[in-house]
């Protein structure tokens, strides 16, 4: 009987526990999803929620679909039609570049490529991450 009844706990505390996960998965990065669209020709490695008010996508574009410049410039004109601003832009040359959109009411979107490996793998590492206010 008292096996049952950890089992029972352990497994109440267990559906709690990933509830509560859940719920902040789909605060943050449900929000992300809902504002930010996909670069289209890009892959999603993953997507995490940082914590309770930064999410984040990680993505490989294949260079032979699109470059460095056509990620920015969608990323640009979608999100300053959607009342973006752009705040900053910092090119590093073959390291990569730096993206950062702003929104007062909403927090501060970054989408940032690693140009590194490129030449090895063929595609561009793309990092698209928000932070709410």
């Amino acid at each position: 009987m008292k096996s049952k009844i950890l089992f029972i706990t352990f497994t109440i505390f267990c559906l709690i526990f990933l509830v509560s996960g859940c719920s902040k998965e789909d605060d943050v990065l449900g929000k992300m999803k809902k504002m930010v669209p996909l670069f289209e020709d890009a892959t999603v490695v993953e997507s995490k929620v940082a914590d309770e008010k930064m999410a984040v996508v990680m993505m490989e574009v294949d260079t032979s679909k699109a470059s460095q410049k056509d990620i920015f410039d969608f990323y640009k004109d979608t999100m300053t039609k959607q009342g973006w601003e752009l705040k900053n832009f910092k090119d590093y040359g073959k390291n990569g570049s730096v993206m950062e959109l702003v929104k007062e009411d909403i927090g501060t979107l970054s989408v940032v490529t690693i140009m590194k490996k490129v030449e090895k793998t063929g595609k561009i590492p793309l990092t698209v991450n928000l932070t709410l206010k």
